[in-house]
């Protein structure tokens, strides 16, 4: 334990004797304490005070729940929280929406809206939980990591509805909240994707019949280049990189797939090698299928992987690119905006340069 959790939690175990069953309550990793008076939160940081009036700080990752003593249904939700009943704790928090008045509190209600909504399944109450906090500026904190995983299992009707919901703000949003819109947006329009390939085959399992896939390629495949543009965080002597660089795409796909099954190991990187294989391959042989395939790799660093700024750039970049080629040139243009905002032209200059021509004029002949 380092020494800033042992004062932290001293001070709150000092509180809770001095202040028995009165006040406020904070659960810290997998302790309550009681007898707090909660104050704000700032920079990912919930703000309390003690019964001596010493202000503590405690990061919001290790805050495992709230209970305030002038909202009693808040508190009845955070039990259900911790009972594991998530759909007990989203009927108690669609309960209080609009009914909290203290700014910071409106947010972790919103945020449990969206966590309890996302455990269940439910795109489009997560995706609420997220435009209430979207709307009134919450904290970065709330952004970090969206539950664009809710749309796994969501069907069409309930991914569109929350489409609507995500346009709504898109304009408005700023920094990590638009970061977030964007991965929701990227995970929806995947699980459309999906949804669509599981209607063109007999057995519905998303696969897409070979004339049904041929139906859907673009119309004018690209030649295969002999080498790619390829994100400067690339290991230069990993074997996978050195044959994207060669052109040997079939087999830096299988190489890619090798160590996906072996390992989590590297995660983004062999995600980013397969995605960029497959879509050099797609390009080759104008398969609609195959964009799809790398777009999903694509979207995986984007969604799973939002702190490994190295490569959402990069993935942003080619899940525009896989947009584009599917005709959807409304997302292609949003996600070229978002990836110019990860890539330097400095450290990424291919990744930059790629970027300008597939953002150019139609008559340019992007690689």
């Amino acid at each position: 334990m380092s020494r800033g959790t042992t004062l932290i939690l001293f001070v709150l175990i000092s509180t809770a004797f001095a202040v028995p069953g009165r006040g406020d309550e904070v659960k810290i990793g997998l302790h309550w304490y009681r007898g707090v008076a909660l104050q704000d939160v700032e920079d990912g940081q919930l703000i309390l005070i003690n019964a001596a009036g010493t202000e503590i700080r405690a990061g919001l990752d290790r805050v495992g729940g709230i209970k305030s003593d002038g909202h009693p249904t808040l508190g009845e939700a955070q039990d259900a929280i911790d009972s594991k009943d998530d759909d007990k704790a989203l009927k108690l928090l669609k309960k209080t929406k609009g009914k909290v008045r203290t700014r910071w509190l409106r947010h972790w209600r919103a945020y449990q809206h969206m966590r309890a909504a996302a455990r269940i399944g439910d795109a489009v109450e997560t995706v609420e939980g997220l435009m209430e906090l979207v709307r009134d500026r919450a904290d970065d904190y709330y952004f970090d990591e969206p539950p664009a995983g809710v749309f796994r299992g969501a069907d069409r009707r309930a991914v569109e509805r929350a489409r609507r919901l995500l346009s709504a703000s898109r304009r408005t949003a700023k920094g990590p909240a638009a970061a977030a819109i964007t991965a929701m947006n990227v995970a929806a329009a995947a699980r459309l994707e999906t949804l669509s390939a599981a209607a063109m085959t007999p057995d519905g399992d998303g696969a897409p019949s070979p004339d049904a896939a041929r139906a859907a390629s673009p119309s004018a495949p690209t030649a295969s280049p002999s080498a790619v543009a390829l994100t400067a965080a690339l290991d230069g002597k990993d074997a996978v990189t050195q044959m994207l660089r060669r052109g040997e795409f079939d087999a830096a796909r299988k190489a890619a797939e090798g160590h996906l099954r072996q390992s989590s190991e590297f995660l983004a990187r062999r995600l980013y090698q397969r995605g960029r294989a497959l879509l050099a391959l797609a390009d080759r042989d104008g398969d609609s299928g195959l964009y799809r395939s790398a777009g999903l790799d694509f979207m995986r660093i984007v969604v799973y992987r939002p702190r490994s700024s190295a490569y959402v750039g990069a993935a942003l970049l080619e899940l525009g690119y896989v947009h584009q080629k599917l005709d959807r040139h409304d997302l292609a243009a949003k996600l070229f905006d978002r990836a110019r905002l990860y890539i330097d032209e400095d450290d990424e200059p291919d990744l930059a340069g790629r970027l300008d021509r597939l953002t150019a004029p139609v008559d340019a002949n992007p690689d």
